[in-house]
């Protein structure tokens, strides 16, 4: 933070870190979820190595795809703090302050405005679907990807502006690690090009040279990840490949990037209720509320932006908006969920300096009436955007708390899904979810399943006690 001393960015740091942890401090009593009971433990040393050369998932029953570093972190911090739900929980809190400030930082090299860089990370932090990372330990690997592409990013600015060639070491690591945790960042070589022409204002001739192995490397990934996945069955593909012509495609993408602006539907979602994370689109009015408030920021706090913003904001939001288009290529291709986390970045730099633009605007004296009400409008529309954004976080962590509604059915599939796959301790703390949650009857189960376990060494089949 060479622009100013580092004083002056206390504040906007103690005001996010709190911020962080309002939203997330609830969920430390969340316990697992779902997947958490199957995938955190420590692997096997034969185990991590055959993921480098098969699909990312051992069982073989989930999404096709290569990304061999997920075993690789959860059996890291499986010896760093052990399968405690509570510890799991504290160490995912810290990992989305660490994001959120590492947002700032890149804000504000890019921006040279506080104001737009605080916008930028609280904005991040309020989007709906961030409330799955901060509610599901599950996802601590898309709050890792975000981390390294943040670092990549910001290393390789400061590579550009002292050109020590341990900075683009660092940076092409971090692009290397985060894709080896989930190939969607395969756009990032591009990425990163948006980001030195428009923030660092590189020549394109210059691009070619240090950025061919990012390229490379980026081929050779993707070699290895259809390598992995052709071979494998066709009967657990989900969710469906998109058709390889331009109407599918265009109409994914639409629908990625729609999902990503208006991260509003929360639990409600009539498409796929069961994951609504997978849904998206407008389909209650909380979703026209999120689309309309986004719209008329863009209008009147890009107005605002466009003609007295700084030279910085304004690269810093189309910045963003690269991103975000960007981020959305491999996204709607290959996945259409669990979409939003890097994209979400983009939108959250694209807001930053809107916001920063209009309240600045507004305690400037003598800009007119005129401009004050569009200010005022812009920071109205703010703030309608993100209180509907809010209203879905909260309305999902409501929802995956032990008691809530989806935790009970995710539950019920753990029951019969995932008992063969869960060791001693895991079954335990099933046990232990289950009579906090008043489901005796579920609990008594479990514990006979532990019995069995304990006597003959295997699983017996699990016997859903509506069927009794």
């Amino acid at each position: 933070m060479k622009n100013g001393p580092m004083k002056q960015h206390i504040p906007p740091i103690l005001a996010l870190t709190a911020a962080v942890l309002i939203l997330t401090l609830p969920a430390l009593h969340h316990g697992y979820l779902l997947e958490d009971y199957k995938y955190i433990r420590a692997y096997s040393p034969s185990e991590i190595l055959h993921r480098f050369a098969s699909n990312w998932e051992p069982t073989a029953d989930e999404t096709k795809g290569y990304r061999p570093f997920h075993t690789v972190h959860y059996t890291l911090f499986h010896l760093l703090i052990g399968g405690d739900p509570l510890a799991n929980h504290i160490l995912k809190s810290v990992l989305i302050v660490v994001l959120t400030l590492l947002i700032y930082l890149l804000a504000w090299n890019c921006s040279g405005s506080r104001a737009a860089a605080f916008w930028a990370a609280l904005a991040y932090n309020c989007l709906g679907a961030n409330a799955w990372q901060a509610s599901w330990i599950n996802h601590r690997h898309h709050i890792l990807q975000g981390i390294l592409v943040v670092l990549s990013l910001i290393f390789y600015g400061r590579y550009i502006d002292r050109r020590r060639l341990a900075f683009w070491i660092l940076s092409f690591l971090c692009f290397l690690f985060a894709f080896l945790l989930k190939e969607e960042v395969a756009v990032f070589p591009l990425t990163l090009a948006a980001y030195l022409l428009l923030v660092k204002r590189a020549k394109l001739s210059s691009l070619f040279r240090p950025l061919a192995p990012f390229f490379l490397l980026t081929a050779f990934l993707i070699l290895m990840r259809w390598l992995v996945v052709r071979n494998l069955p066709a009967d657990y593909v989900f969710p469906p490949p998109v058709p390889a012509a331009p109407g599918p495609l265009a109409r994914e993408y639409g629908r990625s990037l729609l999902g990503t602006l208006v991260q509003t539907y929360g639990v409600q979602d009539p498409i796929s209720p069961d994951f609504p994370m997978y849904g998206s689109g407008l389909t209650i009015p909380r979703d026209y509320l999120g689309l309309f408030s986004l719209l008329g920021l863009l209008i009147f706090g890009g107005t605002i932006l466009w003609s007295s913003g700084s030279s910085r904001e304004k690269r810093t939001a189309a910045f963003g908006i690269c991103l975000l288009l960007l981020s959305s290529l491999t996204v709607a291709a290959w996945y259409r969920n669990n979409r939003l986390y890097i994209g979400s970045i983009g939108v959250a730099l694209a807001i930053g300096p809107l916001a920063a633009s209009a309240g600045a605007s507004l305690a400037r004296a003598g800009n007119g009436l005129v401009r004050a009400f569009a200010a005022v409008l812009a920071l109205a529309f703010l703030a309608a955007y993100l209180t509907a954004n809010l209203g879905a976080f909260l309305e999902i962590r409501y929802a995956l708390r032990p008691g809530g509604t989806l935790a009970r059915l995710w539950d019920e599939w753990v029951y019969e899904g995932y008992l063969p796959l869960m060791n001693r301790e895991q079954l335990e703390r099933f046990r232990e979810r289950l009579l906090r949650s008043g489901r005796e009857e579920w609990a008594g189960l479990v514990g006979e399943h532990v019995a069995h376990t304990r006597e003959t060494g295997l699983h017996p089949d699990p016997v859903n006690p509506r069927q009794r």
